[in-house]
């Protein structure tokens, strides 16, 4: 039982498949000895001729190696596993000196690279300042030499001008002197010409003067050395502009080199071409950006220009040759849009705008959104217009930004300033074409006049744009310093006769006496009495009720309601009788107890 103890303990200090096979093992064994137990029992009670004492010393015998054999296999594999574990020990401690390696190369790798860096940077510095030291020098020198040859011109100047002023003295006195005389002097005027010809003469030797500067002191030899080894940059190859690269005051230009060339930086230069109306002596201004980049931008252009463009090449050595120089333009010229010209009625608003060059346009874009327009909604818009205005259909009652861009080929211009337009009034043009010759109507097309003090053989009128026929439409007018005059719609077919306020096409409201105004429509005729003639006069052309509404803006009293089916569009009309003035006011949304009435 000791022993079988002792056993137990082993297996306990087993964990792998080892442990697992010796305790099957242990269980056959046991088994075995079961069996072999209830065996021996079995025959102990029944009678056996053979002797016990042989048969008990053969058992123990076999027990005792079962057990040896036991106890030899647990101790192989109590070494096999203490192998395993010495193996896993040491892959463990390789891998982490893998990792060591790892970290440690990293490390190395990114201290290299840092100090690859500052030795560039260092080197860069030095190059340039032995570039700056260079140019510096180069600089002095050239200095120096236009300096030599302004002196040298200037001598060779004085000198013709001696020489010019002798040979015309000899040549007068050759003309004074007679025969005998030119001749007795001849050795003198020879002497004078061979001296003056020697004084002019003289500037072929200028060049020999170079040799002042062959010997110009460098004090970096090593930066010579290097520079011989740096050829000059070619010329670089400028591209032509793009389509819709340009706004109204800046230019992209965009250029390549040959790669074998070493660069160090590009100057770009910019020159506006001279206009057609510009003096020819007048200065040019001319723009330069040095850049690292293959590409620049010009800014604070003018708008509508066209401007000439190249570009040098530098490196340590020298700079290129310029490029060949190319055309660029801006865009066209930001157009205006003013509220004041456009037309709004109830659901729809035609936009009108005003190019600064129109020549140089080609189509505009128009954009709009509403002024408290929900988050996301964005702008919309409408591109390639040809002309210069645009009908667009809005929400009544509502209040609208709209924005226009000019474009051409080249670009498009910067969004114009915002225009608010309000679906709440009313807007409209009076049509000059309609208007009677003795009316004069104001440049802003609000104010009609009427200064004619003779008898006419018909009323001076003008009409404005149509009304669409639906909705609701309000303006109001004031009328000074005239006695009689006319307010009121009407029908397009009344437009074509050239007549107002006849027949059944018409709907008006009449003043000829300070207290009294009498309404025509429908071939019917009222009178009302005030008590006092309004300054000011609304007029509420509402579709949706079908109705006329006049009232007195100032008081909002209602003078008259005409009540007639509208079935196509009207023209506002205005007529002055007697001379006098009248003013629009437009866009003014009506008042809600006129809406209500």
């Amino acid at each position: 039982m000791a022993s079988r103890d002792s056993n137990h303990a082993g297996e306990s200090f087993l964990g792998s498949d080892g442990d697992e096979e010796a305790t099957r093992e242990l269980e056959t064994e046991e088994e075995s000895e079961g069996e072999e137990d209830e065996t021996a029992a079995e025959s102990e009670e029944e009678p056996d001729s053979r002797p016990c004492a042989g048969y008990q010393g053969h058992k123990e015998d076999w027990m005792t190696q079962l057990f040896s054999l036991k106890e030899l296999s647990l101790v192989q594999l109590a070494e096999f596993l203490e192998n395993l574990q010495e193996k896993s020990l040491r892959i463990e401690a390789f891998v982490s000196e893998i990792e060591s390696f790892f970290n440690t190369i990293e490390e190395n790798c990114s201290k290299n690279e840092k100090r690859l860096e500052e030795q560039n940077e260092e080197m860069m510095k030095k190059v340039l300042a032995q570039y700056d030291e260079k140019a510096q020098s180069f600089e002095e020198v050239k200095k120096k030499k236009m300096e030599f040859l302004h002196e040298q011109m200037v001598h060779f100047l004085q000198s013709m001008d001696t020489a010019k002023d002798t040979l015309e003295t000899i040549v007068r006195e050759a003309e004074e002197l007679d025969e005998a005389v030119f001749l007795t002097s001849f050795e003198e005027i020879n002497e004078r010409l061979l001296s003056a010809m020697e004084s002019t003469a003289s500037l072929e030797k200028m060049p020999a003067a170079f040799s002042l500067f062959e010997h110009y002191d460098d004090s970096s030899a090593r930066s010579d050395q290097m520079l011989k080894q740096v050829a000059v940059p070619q010329p670089p190859r400028l591209e032509p502009q793009e389509p819709n690269s340009a706004t109204s005051t800046t230019i992209a230009v965009y250029w390549s080199m040959n790669k074998e060339d070493v660069i160090d930086s590009f100057q770009v230069y910019c020159m506006e071409e001279p206009q057609d109306d510009q003096e020819v002596n007048e200065l040019v201004e001319e723009y330069r950006l040095t850049v690292k980049e293959s590409y620049c931008i010009f800014e604070d252009l003018e708008p509508d220009r066209c401007y000439q463009v190249w570009v040098m090449a530098v490196n340590f050595t020298g700079c290129s040759l310029p490029s060949e120089r190319a055309i660029f333009r801006t865009a066209p010229s930001t157009p205006v849009i003013r509220a004041e010209d456009c037309t709004v009625c109830w659901n729809t608003a035609t936009i009108r705008w005003r190019p600064t060059t129109p020549e140089a346009t080609e189509t505009y874009t128009l954009e709009y959104c509403r002024q408290h327009s929900p988050e996301g909604e964005g702008l919309r818009s409408f591109s390639g217009i040809k002309g210069l205005q645009l009908k667009v259909n809005l929400q009544p009652n509502d209040n609208y930004f709209f924005y226009v861009r000019a474009i051409n080929a080249f670009g498009t211009s910067e969004q114009s300033e915002a225009a608010l337009i309000s679906t709440r009034g009313t807007r409209f043009l009076l049509l000059r074409e309609t208007a009677h010759p003795a009316l004069h109507i104001s440049s802003s097309g609000t104010v009609i006049s009427f200064g004619e003090r003779r008898r006419l053989t018909e009323i001076p009128s003008v009409l404005g744009e149509e009304l669409p026929s639906c909705g609701q439409h309000y303006w109001e007018t004031t009328v000074t310093d005239c006695p009689a005059y006319r307010l009121g719609i009407c029908s397009s077919s009344a437009v074509q006769a050239g007549a107002l306020g006849q027949g059944e096409t018409s709907w008006y409201m009449h003043c000829s006496e300070p207290q009294r105004y009498t309404f025509f429509y429908s071939g019917i005729v009222s009178d009302v009495h005030v008590t006092e003639r309004p300054a000011r006069v609304g007029i509420l052309l509402d579709y949706n009720n079908q109705r006329l509404i006049f009232i007195n803006a100032e008081s909002e009293q209602l003078l008259f309601i005409i009540r007639h089916r509208f079935n196509e569009g009207v023209h506002p009309a205005f007529a002055l009788e007697k001379p006098g003035k009248c003013t629009l006011h437009l866009g003014i949304e009506p008042p809600d107890s006129v809406r209500h009435k």
